[in-house]
């Protein structure tokens, strides 16, 4: 919870949308510890969620933000007119900071500091009480893990090729759970490092799910045509669609070595 409060007051003193990511990364793995650690995480989770769920918008428009400056931009340019390509990106970007400023003063509340403080206490009372139990909570892990594993390959073999978003969604979910636990138990390190994989293959695809949903929203509010509209809706849909492909496969091969394992 310390590296984590460390990213935060680096996104407060430089508004860095990387640090609000690492900040991200440093709850879910407090989450993953709490998981392991404590008999009764229900109450404790729960703010955890709560603290990284109040992230997940500015996150989002972050990641779109950083999409238009790359190759999605160049798309983009190619659909849209230049006037409405300009006005576009300078709306996004006034979005995302007033965003970014009211996510700010929220997490610099005395509400959320004690919050904050209050996760701290309570993850320092289940370490103490974890070195009395660590060999209970090894046993636990392994039954767990396995649970997790057996989870991941049924969800991978229900998945189709036109599987919705959600879908995937929620095996990307399963995919950062488990690598998570992984790391905190200290073991599998070559299914780590594959799950790794598979958690930014898979976040990818995401990405590109909410910016078409973004785009979708923020083009209509702004007056772009609905056949402008459409035709960057139809070019998200190719690049998806081989993002989904292309996930598809790689859960798959990870499904393949769990089972030589």
């Amino acid at each position: 919870m310390q590296l984590a409060q460390a990213q935060l007051e680096g996104y407060f003193r430089s508004k860095n949308a990387e640090y609000l990511h690492q900040y991200r990364v440093g709850l879910r793995k407090v989450q993953s510890l709490v998981s392991r650690r404590l008999e009764t995480a229900s109450p404790l989770q729960k703010q955890l969620k709560k603290l990284i769920r109040q992230t997940n918008a500015q996150r989002d428009i972050d990641v779109l933000w950083l999409a238009l400056k790359g190759k999605l931009g160049q798309q983009l340019k190619h659909c849209l007119a230049k006037t409405q390509w300009q006005h576009l990106k300078e709306k996004i970007n006034q979005f995302r900071k007033c965003q970014r400023n009211q996510l700010m003063t929220k997490l610099q509340s005395n509400a959320q500091v004690q919050m904050r403080q209050h996760i701290q206490q309570l993850l320092n009372q289940a370490e103490c009480r974890a070195v009395q139990t660590q060999t209970k909570h090894h046993q636990r892990d392994l039954h767990s893990l396995d649970d997790m594993q057996h989870q991941l390959v049924c969800a991978v073999q229900q998945l189709k090729a036109n599987s919705s978003d959600a879908a995937f969604h929620q095996i990307r979910l399963l995919v950062k759970a488990l690598r998570y636990r992984l790391i905190a138990s200290e073991c599998a390190k070559a299914d780590v490092q594959m799950l790794k994989q598979l958690q930014t293959t898979l976040g990818y695809t995401q990405d590109l799910a909410v910016q078409q949903l973004l785009l979708r929203k923020l083009m209509k509010k702004l007056g772009v045509s609905q056949g402008k509209r459409r035709q960057v809706v139809k070019m998200l849909d190719k690049v998806l669609s081989k993002s989904r492909t292309y996930s598809r496969k790689q859960l798959q091969h990870y499904c393949q070595h769990r089972q030589a394992v």
